[in-house]
Protein backbone atom coordinates (compact mmCIF):
# COMPACT_ATOMS: atom_id res chain seq x y z
CA UNK A 1 0.00 0.00 0.00
CA UNK A 2 1.43 3.38 -0.98
CA UNK A 3 1.29 6.45 1.16
CA UNK A 4 0.37 9.80 -0.32
CA UNK A 5 2.64 12.75 0.51
CA UNK A 6 1.53 15.36 3.00
CA UNK A 7 0.41 18.79 1.84
CA UNK A 8 3.59 20.25 3.35
CA UNK A 9 5.74 17.75 1.46
CA UNK A 10 4.03 18.65 -1.80
CA UNK A 11 4.68 22.37 -1.26
CA UNK A 12 8.27 21.73 -0.19
CA UNK A 13 8.99 19.48 -3.15
CA UNK A 14 7.46 22.04 -5.53
CA UNK A 15 9.64 24.76 -3.97
CA UNK A 16 12.72 22.57 -4.38
CA UNK A 17 11.83 22.02 -8.04
CA UNK A 18 11.47 25.79 -8.51
CA UNK A 19 14.92 26.24 -6.94
CA UNK A 20 16.37 23.74 -9.43
CA UNK A 21 14.69 25.60 -12.29
CA UNK A 22 16.26 28.89 -11.17
CA UNK A 23 19.66 27.21 -10.93
CA UNK A 24 19.19 25.77 -14.41
CA UNK A 25 18.58 29.30 -15.72
CA UNK A 26 21.88 30.32 -14.15
CA UNK A 27 23.47 27.53 -16.19
CA UNK A 28 21.81 28.92 -19.33
CA UNK A 29 23.23 32.36 -18.55
CA UNK A 30 26.70 30.93 -17.90
CA UNK A 31 26.68 28.94 -21.13
CA UNK A 32 25.72 32.02 -23.12
CA UNK A 33 28.65 33.89 -21.57
CA UNK A 34 31.09 31.13 -22.51
CA UNK A 35 33.82 31.44 -25.10
CA UNK A 36 33.74 29.10 -28.08
CA UNK A 37 36.57 27.36 -29.85
CA UNK A 38 35.84 28.25 -33.46
CA UNK A 39 36.79 31.73 -34.60
CA UNK A 40 33.66 32.33 -36.66
CA UNK A 41 31.29 35.03 -35.43
CA UNK A 42 27.70 34.19 -34.59
CA UNK A 43 25.17 34.37 -37.36
CA UNK A 44 22.76 37.28 -37.11
CA UNK A 45 19.98 34.89 -36.08
CA UNK A 46 22.11 33.29 -33.34
CA UNK A 47 23.25 36.70 -32.06
CA UNK A 48 19.63 37.90 -31.93
CA UNK A 49 18.57 34.73 -30.10
CA UNK A 50 21.37 35.11 -27.55
CA UNK A 51 20.51 38.77 -26.93
CA UNK A 52 16.81 38.01 -26.54
CA UNK A 53 17.47 35.18 -24.09
CA UNK A 54 19.92 37.26 -22.05
CA UNK A 55 17.35 40.06 -21.82
CA UNK A 56 14.67 37.70 -20.47
CA UNK A 57 16.71 35.41 -18.24
CA UNK A 58 16.85 37.53 -15.10
CA UNK A 59 13.17 38.45 -15.12
CA UNK A 60 12.18 34.81 -15.61
CA UNK A 61 14.56 33.75 -12.86
CA UNK A 62 13.10 36.42 -10.54
CA UNK A 63 9.59 35.12 -11.22
CA UNK A 64 10.66 31.56 -10.44
CA UNK A 65 12.29 32.74 -7.19
CA UNK A 66 9.00 34.49 -6.30
CA UNK A 67 7.15 31.22 -6.93
CA UNK A 68 9.64 29.37 -4.76
CA UNK A 69 9.19 31.92 -1.95
CA UNK A 70 5.39 31.56 -2.14
CA UNK A 71 5.63 27.78 -2.06
CA UNK A 72 7.97 27.84 0.94
CA UNK A 73 5.58 30.21 2.68
CA UNK A 74 2.74 27.78 2.01
CA UNK A 75 4.79 24.90 3.40
CA UNK A 76 5.63 26.91 6.52
CA UNK A 77 1.95 27.76 6.98
CA UNK A 78 1.01 24.09 6.73
CA UNK A 79 3.76 23.10 9.18
CA UNK A 80 2.72 25.79 11.70
CA UNK A 81 -0.99 24.92 11.73
CA UNK A 82 -0.34 21.77 13.76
Amino acid sequence: MSTLPTQETIFTNAANAADKAALALSDVRDWLRSDWSDSKPLTDEAADARAAVRARLESIKDEIRDLEHQLRGGATSLRNRR
